[in-house]
């Protein structure tokens, strides 16, 4: 969790010092990666409560990245540069509540939107929590 407060600091860092950061609903949802301008790909770590976020995308594109809970409140916001052509991040979903969460990826004119469900098991004896990411 310590990661992720230091993420989301540098994030709130990032936005006041852009100003370009949108706290809007996705504008142009997109039929999954069907964008030119840009790519994304999120997978699990494999026995572990981390997201990857990949995004790859053209120079000259700038992407937003949000999480957001099932009541729509914004969790972490990310903006990421013209400059960059590709962006890796990870996620730690240990110390997050269960319930649902949406992972907008947006770059002005199309938004791609991932799924992502956190679940405590309901075996007594093993206390363990699954995650679960869908288009």
């Amino acid at each position: 969790m310590k990661n992720f407060h230091n993420i989301l600091a540098s994030a709130l860092y990032a936005t006041l010092i852009t100003g370009f950061v949108s706290a809007k609903e996705c504008p142009h949802p997109a039929d999954g990666n069907d964008q030119n301008s840009f790519r994304v790909d999120m997978y699990r770590v494999k026995n572990s409560l981390v997201m990857n976020l990949m995004i790859e995308k053209e120079k000259g594109v700038a992407v937003n990245i949000r999480l957001v809970d099932i009541s729509g409140k914004t969790l972490h916001q990310e903006y990421v540069p013209k400059v960059l052509r590709k962006v890796g991040q990870k996620f730690d979903f240990s110390d997050v509540a269960d319930g649902n969460y949406k992972m907008e990826i947006s770059n002005g004119d199309a938004c791609i939107t991932k799924h992502i469900s956190l679940s405590t098991t309901e075996i007594a004896e093993v206390s363990g929590r699954r995650l679960i990411a869908f288009n």
